[in-house]
């Protein structure tokens, strides 16, 4: 549980810090859709005006791709994710679309995570798992293991062209100022931290 609370602290910063400049002017367009990939900058970012999506910082070859469903590469562990979203696992007889019929209900869930309940911090892979032990009677799976992540891609498709709403006060506080010292405590043999390589994302 520790491990997971720094990685999501410290995704908290990443999500809601974005990025200082885009690399081009390109439109994200998926099936006719256009996407919004910039937005104004939120109040604690004080040295930036505008956000941007990561999509601007890919290369033109990526781009096309993720404006492709049927060419984007990713959408195979999607259609993994579909499967066993119908799997009947554990000992009470059940996959996860007995209770959840329709996954497109999960429309607006991504955006908001992580986020604390009770003190906690809680990401998508903590609320899979939570459903799989307390409702399924099945085996947790791994935090980063295929499984969880087809599932969890499958469930944040649904949101897709949302805007992140991350809270960063309140209860959510120290978790985000506890990323923030992530962000830029230094590490290893190098003795780098994430703010060396992406030093204008905060």
């Amino acid at each position: 549980m520790e491990f997971k609370t720094l990685l999501t602290s410290a995704a908290i910063v990443a999500l809601s810090a974005g990025f200082a400049s885009a690399q081009d002017d390109a439109t994200l367009s998926v099936d006719g859709e256009v996407i919004k990939t910039r937005a104004d900058a939120p109040a604690f970012a004080e040295n930036l005006d505008t956000v941007y999506s990561g999509w601007h910082f890919r290369s033109g070859e990526t781009q096309v791709l993720q404006m492709d469903d049927f060419e984007n590469p990713s959408f195979v562990f999607v259609d993994q994710g579909v499967d066993l979203f119908d799997k009947v696992e554990g000992s009470e007889g059940k996959a996860c679309a007995s209770c959840h019929e329709d996954v497109a209900d999960f429309a607006g869930l991504r955006p908001t995570l992580p986020r604390v309940e009770n003190g906690e911090l809680v990401t998508m892979e903590d609320l899979v798992n939570e459903c799989r032990t307390d409702r399924m009677g099945a085996e947790p799976w791994k935090y980063s293991g295929g499984q969880m992540t087809s599932v969890t891609a499958l469930i944040g498709l649904q949101s897709r062209g949302m805007s992140i709403n991350v809270a960063v006060d309140g209860d959510a506080a120290p978790f985000f100022e506890r990323g923030k010292d992530l962000y830029y405590q230094r590490v290893g043999q190098l003795d780098m931290a994430c703010s060396n390589c992406h030093e204008d994302n905060y």
